[in-house]
């Protein structure tokens, strides 16, 4: 295998090592483990005799030399690969035993009962075809190859009965499943009802007891990891360095699918161009004049008080939903594509801590670079005249909070359909959890903690509010009658300067800012919350993050046994 040590595994879209080769690197990736008893699935399918023949060998030196059981299902093997076996367990049709034992003693079985072994044939063709039927028993023309299970319980004799043809489990087994057959014509008393309900009750139970379990697991995999503790039922690397080697993966994997790096910036980038089209043209019109709202209709009075036309806000909700959108779709196959390499390897022991903090750290490259590209793009048409360096924050920490959200949406939904249910738990999160419409922003924070927990988890409540802020705060500093200033003739104003102009033309009478300002009361959104509102999201992505992790732990625990 060393001439394929830097080639892609491959799948069916893109080529990669062969067949035998792959299923040699299954059999490497399960003997790195040190597992204590290995199971293999046709290991020398495929493979020509020579090389199944130094498989084989080389599984039998290691059985010996690390004390390790090694079950194997295997078809016609050359005579020198089946040799290198040390027992031998014989199936017949129906999955009933035609022998158990030692391999060196089944030649001497099979010639006792009548089935001398032709001089030069592989004994394990042999057996195949004395299994089927195919070679007739000496001195005994009328038999069948069903007579092979008796004659393997009579050479056990009655104490062998139980124990290698399983007579008294297969009677229990017909019995057990004789209770479930004409279930359409069976009856309930009430005694069954109260069995029914007595086994749904211990299943609910049980549901909560696992569920404790998991999360006890998940506080024990910190704890070990932390203080370094290794597995204490199979020799592991320590967890720290499980971290490093998942970390290094999580790094070659990353650098080497550059043309789905490449493809995901695109997207962003597009997205970016996209938004900042629609965020082109900013107007603003604050709300109403209380003494308008003193005497307005008593169902329009709940209104009265907001901004009459806001494309802050608009945009600001419109950027949240676009980076969500984005942010997770880019997240899924994190995790999503992996759950099979996943389930493998927690069974193997590896703990689920380090694959999932490496692959979380490593992601982070991935959101910078899609910031920088939306970024860019939505630099294009967006009129910004505040910090530039703010509507970069504010790009990063949502698609940061996004990442996170995406974790726990590939963990839970089937791959199919997860970046569907992508895109409506990003609208969802845009549209009700924002504080953009009901309730506002104002109203969530007048919420009591019970009611505006799922709010304050949400990355939107914080990212719009942070966008807006950040937009407008520079017009604090632009004086009275800034954009009433009319051009010298043939002077032609930027786009953003004449439409603010449009919007905002005072006529001396109040600032810009006090308008905005009014505005903002009216919705809740306050200037001194901006760095608040950057932490926010940053708990948000850890809090959606620790959640992902939780899942990961508790969900399909009997794939990674």
């Amino acid at each position: 295998m060393s001439h394929v040590t830097f080639s892609i595994i491959g799948d069916e879209s893109e080529r990669g090592i062969s067949g035998g080769q792959r299923k040699r690197v299954n059999i490497g990736l399960e003997l790195v483990a040190d597992p204590s008893v290995l199971f293999l699935d046709e290991p020398t399918s495929g493979l020509d005799s020579s090389t199944s023949y130094d498989l084989c060998k080389m599984l039998s030196e290691m059985a010996q030399s690390k004390m390790l059981n090694i079950v194997s299902v295997i078809h016609s093997p050359s005579q020198k690969a089946f040799f290198q076996f040390s027992d031998l367990l014989l199936l017949g049709k129906g999955g009933q035993t035609v022998y158990i034992g030692a391999l060196d003693n089944s030649v001497h079985y099979f010639n006792s009962i009548g089935f001398p072994l032709p001089e030069g044939d592989n004994p394990a063709d042999f057996f195949l075809d004395v299994t089927s039927g195919n070679v007739p028993r000496s001195g005994h023309p009328e038999f069948e190859w069903k007579d092979l299970f008796g004659l393997w319980v009579t050479y056990c004799g009655d104490a062998g009965k139980d124990e290698h043809a399983g007579g008294d489990q297969l009677a229990a087994l017909q019995e057990n499943m004789s209770k479930y057959t004409d279930a359409d014509t069976r009856s309930f008393s009430l005694a069954d009802l109260k069995s029914k309900a007595y086994d749904l009750t211990m299943d609910v139970q049980l549901w909560f007891v696992n569920r404790g379990e998991e999360v006890q697991k998940a506080f024990q995999d910190f704890v070990n990891f932390v203080t370094m503790k290794q597995d204490p039922v199979r020799n592991t690397v320590n967890p720290f360095w499980q971290f490093v080697y998942c970390f290094q993966r999580a790094v070659r994997q990353l650098t080497r699918n550059r043309n789905g790096f490449i493809a995901d910036q695109l997207v962003h980038f597009m997205i970016g161009v996209f938004i900042s089209l629609v965020a082109m043209n900013l107007e603003f019109i604050g709300p109403q004049d209380n003494t308008v709202c003193d005497v307005a209709p008593l169902w329009l009075q709940s209104v009265c008080n907001r901004n009459v036309k806001d494309a802050y806000g608009s945009a600001a909700n419109f950027l949240n939903f676009g980076i969500g959108f984005a942010g997770i779709a880019a997240a899924i196959p994190t995790f999503g594509d992996e759950k099979v390499i996943y389930w493998r390897e927690a069974s193997s022991g590896t703990l689920t801590l380090s694959y999932y903090l490496a692959k979380w750290i490593v992601d982070i490259v991935r959101v910078f670079f899609a910031t920088v590209f939306f970024f860019a793009s939505f630099s294009l048409n967006y009129p910004y005249e505040g910090e530039i360096h703010k509507i970069f924050e504010v790009i990063f920490f949502p698609y940061y909070a996004a990442f996170s959200l995406g974790y726990c949406v590939s963990v839970v939904a089937p791959r199919e359909s997860a970046s569907l249910i992508g895109v409506v738990v990003a609208m969802l999160f845009a549209m009700k959890l924002s504080g953009t419409n009901d309730p506002t922003l104002k109203e969530i924070k007048d919420m009591e903690p019970r009611e505006s927990w799922l709010y304050n988890v949400a990355y939107p409540r914080y990212g719009v509010e942070a966008f807006y802020v950040s937009a407008v705060g520079f017009y604090e500093h632009v004086p009275m009658g800034y954009y009433d200033y009319t051009p010298p003739d043939g002077v032609e104003l930027f786009e953003g300067t004449k439409a603010r102009q449009d919007a905002y033309h005072t006529d001396g009478t109040e600032s810009l800012w006090m308008r905005i300002a009014s505005g903002m009361q009216s919705v809740g959104y306050d200037l001194d919350e901006y760095s608040s509102d950057l932490m926010g999201m940053l708990r948000s992505a850890w809090i959606w993050g620790l959640i992902g992790y939780v899942l990961m732990i508790s969900k399909d625990n009997s794939k990674k046994k």
